[in-house]
């Protein structure tokens, strides 16, 4: 059968080829090579792949097989080339020079998908093999996953040796999946730890993410799959790797260095170069520009919710597929397909998610809460407002279990919404429900366009995908594609405003299901800055049952924001009108004010306070901008406070600053020009943050009247100068909070560069706004900087940002470095051991700062952010090794490495290394006592779960009795969950602490980062406060300042209003929620706090939409006809009391408070 193709190789061969020490002999379909220490059978039946290696005097071989496997998504199989018949073969001598001996080239042109070309080569007197694999892709695929090396062992081999260590046979699993390892640049199966055996060492690979897996099968023999997890493929695309196995008889790990030695074997190029590159590419551009559209049809009959989609309507549904990598690189590996339809009720989502992984699932979400999204899991996205800025996010994992971030009444405790969830032998499904009553809108209408996206999260390979790419993460709305509600017979499948690409053309991707071609016409108005806008029209022909795409064209030539407003219509009728929105960034210079950008352009600035901003400059030219000025058109009233002292490293300064006036349309401005100490080269605006700016900040002066005024603002620079910007700067009423005496309300000053005006402006805000506590280094810098801060009320706090760092002390001490996984010493981090030995003096330096500011009174607490490093990640040294040993009856004569140690005591390990993390916690206090610096410790991490625990090596059960202050994270950037998720996260970890030590638990908040994740409503803001306090936690900490604005001043001064008149309740008084109820109850609606007669209730309404009346009445309260209302909110009118209880009604998304007595 192979006679044909194995000419070239007989006539080479002539049954016997021989030179020195390297044979190569042709038996059938067999050809053997083999020298003085090695024997290998290549099968060129089965692609030529070795099918036996063995040593020279022995007959058994020490190996099953090697091959190479891909996994075809399309077609659900794998394919494996030693499955691939019609083989060629030819062999040629190695010249002296390079080392000689024999080179077998075999070119397997039927491998799908692929020309295939691989190499053997066995050198004179070495126990050798050399795999080259060159690929060459023939059309688009997506393969998944690609595994370059399966190495199956022999049936003698029982242990597995690698460089972390060596594992038996027994200890690894019987799984066709195998146990994912961190990967090994080798590995070997041998017969005992000291045994004859075969090694594989890896020398060349693709800039993949990769992940090795082993095990053994059920006949005992075991496996390796070195897998890669690659982009999808475009013709023309080349791939290489290659790799050595070697023959051994005893001592793997020294046989295997001269293996790792040799470098990279090399593959003949193909004939004929490079195809072009192909469809792939093209995909993915078409998927990753403009904004993807689904016309979804309202059907009549709901589906059933069993996570089988299998129901009438999904055969009607508009089908969201060819899903994306998050970041848009590449086309997801794995298909994800979604399908959407919709009723007067509901929105329905059904997802069917491939998997040819089943059996590594993450699933550990077994009920709602809020680490859902850790598992596999999908995500829907809807902006209902379309604005492109925030989302309502449904998540539902394999399982079928659900998490939101449900704006209203309850987060999870809404449980109208709902989903279904079922499992196939090489997929998962789920259905999902969403009712209109669960959104706080009214039910869409046809021609209505939501913002729309699904997300995919793979954990068994950590890959992200999404109908839209989202590089900045899922929640970046201003990415997501449209939903358009109603379908006709001809729509609209994408759109590119040609706005945020090139400002040329408009082009409207159209499909059509009627049997005849039919006439599209559109009408499309632009316009700039809110300028009269200018139309243009066109018409296509969709052909029958076909899509056409309509261009219209028009060129934007002046940089700015537009509107572009696309109408279209068909066979009489509009069936799309739709707006969008984008910026057309200049060539030269260009800017933003940061955070008001992110508001629409409006910054909000509170009477009686200073409100900074980020003034980001960017150059989107090739050349550079030796000098450059910052310039600022602000109402007069309005005074500009220059924030970044002369030695700051983070910002630009201000080399100079000038102040003059302006006058426009009869309004006078001051004209303030900062000159930039630093040139500017090129740069894009969207790659910047907010440190890549210019600080500054403002002030209302009495004189500024009004609510509402407009401030401008450009780059210049000589000879040229930026398009300018216009924001709204608006002047809200000044913030009037009240510190409380003691419950901390405090703000991290992380990134803070402060001049002496902008530092006491700063402190006086925050008194203003009830602020009692700031975190930040300058304090220990500056003494004044301390007075000032406690001249304002203010406790201050230093951030210790710290893992084990100290070169210092290893450059005296290079054996008390960090172990890595890989068995290299770290240069920066001491072995946690050695930090944590009350004898040792490695924490001195780094905690010398704030031991000195403790004693002068310019920090009280020591804030250890605690994230890391990962407890897999180090550290492996032999005095971390003895101690895990000793502590968990570990044999002394057991060999503990990475490998061993992940394989056989992963959770011993991760609580070995969270408990390392309390006795440096340990230290810290001990060295503070030691040196007489009244100094308490605080530590940041997430909340109890094992992520935390795994990758931040924090347990709380075992950190606390360690700890002056337990500050978890409750990060949340809306008002979703605060009913319940927000509510019942505060109450557990705050008891599950206690329960161990009684230590004070503050709640750590913000009001966002960047981007999607920015807390655009300040009432969320004011309701996590209160929530916080009143459910239990000792204070709340704001991580971090950047963000604030007057709205979220604002907030703040209310809620520590609130929280210093309720003080004594917090402090002294007992919480028992039962004492009355509250009717609607929706998640946790109100709390209690009982001290001595007197009764504290705080009311909440989550709507965010609406004011909402509740209903008091008694619950366990004793005799309750002898209570009265004796103080309430000032706002409130103070209700009365009745032996039935009371009604309050309470504004939307707020909360009030009153307290009974009798």
């Amino acid at each position: 059968m192979l006679r044909a193709a194995f000419a070239l190789l007989l006539l080479l061969l002539a049954s016997h080829v021989a030179r020195a020490d390297v044979t190569a002999v042709r038996a059938g379909d067999a050809l053997v090579l083999s020298n003085s220490l090695i024997r290998v059978r290549l099968d060129l039946s089965k692609g030529g792949c070795p099918t036996e290696v063995a040593l020279a005097t022995e007959k058994t071989s020490l190996c099953g097989t090697a091959s190479l496997s891909l996994y075809y998504e399309g077609e659900k199989r794998w394919v494996t080339d030693s499955s691939i018949a019609g083989a060629t073969a030819k062999i040629e001598r190695r010249p002296e020079n390079a080392g000689g001996g024999i080179v077998v080239q075999v070119d397997l042109p039927a491998f799908p998908g692929w020309d295939l070309r691989k190499s053997y080569t066995l050198r004179e007197g070495s126990p050798i093999l050399s795999v080259a694999y060159r690929m060459r892709v023939r059309e688009a695929l997506r393969p998944y996953p690609f595994i370059p090396v399966n190495l199956v062992g022999s049936a003698s081999a029982d242990t597995l040796l690698a460089e972390g260590g060596a594992v038996s046979r027994d200890e690894l699993p019987v799984s066709d999946f195998a146990l994912v390892m961190n990967e090994s640049p080798w590995y070997a199966f041998a017969k005992g730890a000291d045994g004859p055996g075969v090694a594989v060492a890896l020398s060349k690979w693709p800039e993949w993410y990769r992940r090795h897996t082993i095990g053994r099968r059920k006949d005992g023999t075991l496996f390796l799959h070195a897998r890669g997890f690659p982009e999808a493929f475009t013709p023309g695309q080349e791939v290489e790797f290659s790799y050595h196995l070697v023959a051994f008889e005893k001592e793997g790990r020294r046989a295997v260095a001269p293996a790792r030695a040799l470098g990279v074997a090399a593959v003949p190029p193909f004939e004929g170069g490079a195809a072009a590159p192909g469809a792939a590419s093209e995909t993915l551009a078409r998927l990753t520009q403009g904004v993807r559209t689904l016309c979804v049809p309202q059907v009549s009959t709901a589906p059933i919710l069993d996570g089988v989609l299998d129901d009438p309507c999904w055969t009607v549904a508009a089908v969201a597929d060819q899903f994306v990598r998050s970041n848009g690189s590449a086309l997801a590996a794995t298909e994800t397909v979604g399908r959407v339809v919709y009723d007067a009720d509901a929105l329905y989502i059904g997802i069917r998610c491939a998997e040819p992984l089943m059996a590594n699932l993450v699933t550990n979400s077994r009920e709602p809460g809020p680490n859902v999204w850790q598992d596999d899991c999908v995500e829907v996205r809807l902006d209902p407002r379309r604005d492109r800025k925030t989302s309502l996010q449904f998540i539902v994992n394999a399982l079928g279990v659900r998490q939101d971030n449900l704006l209203g009444e309850g987060g999870l405790t809404r449980t109208r919404w709902s989903a279904g969830a079922h499992r196939g032998a090489d997929f998962w499904s789920v259905e999902i429900r969403i009712p209109w009553a669960d959104l706080d809108v009214t039910p869409p209408r046809p021609g209505d366009a939501w913002g729309f996206n699904l997300n995919r999260e793979r954990r068994p390979v950590r890959e992200t995908t999404g109908w839209c790419p989202t590089p900045a993460g899922f929640h970046q709305a201003e990415r997501y594609g449209d939903l358009l509600f109603g379908r006709g017979e001809v729509e609209v499948t994408r759109v590119e405003p040609g706005i945020d690409r090139d400002g040329k053309g408009i082009r409207v991707y159209l499909r059509s299901r009627r049997a005849e071609a039919v006439t599209v016409t559109a009408s499309v108005a632009i316009a700039r800055d809110g300028k009269t806008p200018v139309f243009a029209r066109g018409e296509v022909s969709v052909p029958p049952k076909g899509e056409a795409t309509l261009t219209l064209p028009f060129e934007a030539r002046e940089a700015g924001t537009y509107r572009v407003a696309v109408t279209l219509a068909a066979l009489g009728e509009i069936f799309y009108a739709v707006p969008f929105t984008g910026t057309l960034w200049a060539e030269g210079l260009n800017s933003v004010l940061w955070p008001a950008e992110e508001h629409d352009q409006t910054l909000y600035l509170a009477r009686e306070t200073l409100q900074h901003f980020f003034f980001i400059p960017a150059n989107h030219s090739q050349k550079a901008y030796p000098a450059f000025d910052f310039v600022l058109l602000l109402p007069e009233g309005v005074e500009f406070v220059d924030c970044v002292p002369k030695g700051s490293r983070n910002y630009h300064k201000a080399r100079r600053i000038d102040v003059g006036r302006e006058v426009r349309d009869g309004v006078t401005y001051q004209r303030v020009v900062i000159t930039s100490d630093r040139a500017l080269g090129p740069s894009r605006l969207e790659k910047l943050r907010f440190f890549n700016g210019y600080l500054g900040a403002l002030r209302a002066t009495p004189r500024l009247a009004g609510e509402k005024h407009r401030l401008f603002y450009y780059l210049q620079a000589p000879g040229e100068r930026e398009r300018e910007h216009a924001l709204d700067l608006v002047v809200l009423p000044a913030p009037e909070g009240r510190q409380p005496r003691e419950i901390p309300v405090g703000v991290s000053l992380w990134t803070i560069a402060a001049t002496d005006p902008f530092w006491r402006g700063l402190m006086e805000t925050y008194r203003r706004c009830g602020i009692n506590s700031v975190e930040s280094g300058k304090m220990g810098a500056e003494p004044d900087a301390a007075r000032v801060a406690r001249e304002h009320g203010m406790h201050p706090w230093m951030l210790l940002w710290w893992s084990w760092w100290n070169e210092e002390y290893l450059k005296q001490h290079p054996d008390a470095a960090v172990v890595k996984r890989d068995g290299r010493r770290d240069a920066k981090m001491v072995c946690p051991e050695v930090v944590a030995d009350p004898r040792s003096d490695a924490i001195t330096a780094p905690l010398a700062g704030y031991v000195d500011a403790a004693k002068a009174g310019a920090c009280e607490v020591i804030w250890w952010d605690l994230e890391g490093p990962g407890a897999f990640e180090v550290c492996f040294c032999a005095r971390c090794l003895e101690r895990f040993r000793r502590e968990n009856g570990i044999a002394a004569g057991e060999e503990l490495t990475p490998l061993v140690i992940q394989t056989r005591y992963a959770s011993q390990w991760t609580a070995f290394a969270c408990a390392q993390s309390a006795r440096i916690a340990a230290r810290i206090r001990q060295h503070a006592r030691e040196k007489n610096a009244p100094l308490r410790l605080a530590v940041y991490s997430g909340v109890q779960n094992e992520h935390t625990r795994r990758d931040y090596r924090v347990d709380w059960t075992t950190l606390a009795p360690h700890l002056d202050i337990a500050t978890p994270s409750f990060y949340s950037f809306g008002a979703g969950g605060l009913a319940d998720q927000f509510t019942r996260g505060i109450r557990e970890t705050v008891k599950g602490i206690k329960e161990v030590h009684e230590i004070p638990v503050f709640a750590t908040l913000t009001t966002g980062y960047e981007g999607s994740s920015l807390t655009r409503d300040a009432r969320a803001t004011r309701m996590q406060i209160l929530k916080a306090i009143a459910h239990g936690a000792d204070g709340v900490y704001f991580w971090w300042w950047g963000t604030n604005d007057g709205r979220h001043y604002r907030a703040i001064a209310d809620a520590s209003r609130v929280i210093a008149e309720l003080e004594p309740f917090f402090l002294k008084g007992t919480n028992d929620d039962g004492l009355v109820t509250v009717e609607p109850s929706a998640g946790a609606s109100h709390a209690c706090w009982r001290l001595g007669n007197e009764v504290a209730v705080l009311l909440f309404n989550h709507r965010g939409d609406a004011a909402q009346a509740l209903r008091v009445a008694p619950g366990s309260l004793p005799e309750p006809g002898e209570w009265r209302v004796v103080r309430a909110s000032p706002d409130l009118e103070k209700p009365a009391w009745g032996p039935g209880g009371l009604s309050v009604a309470v504004p939307a998304l707020d909360a009030v408070w009153l307290v009974l007595a009798r």
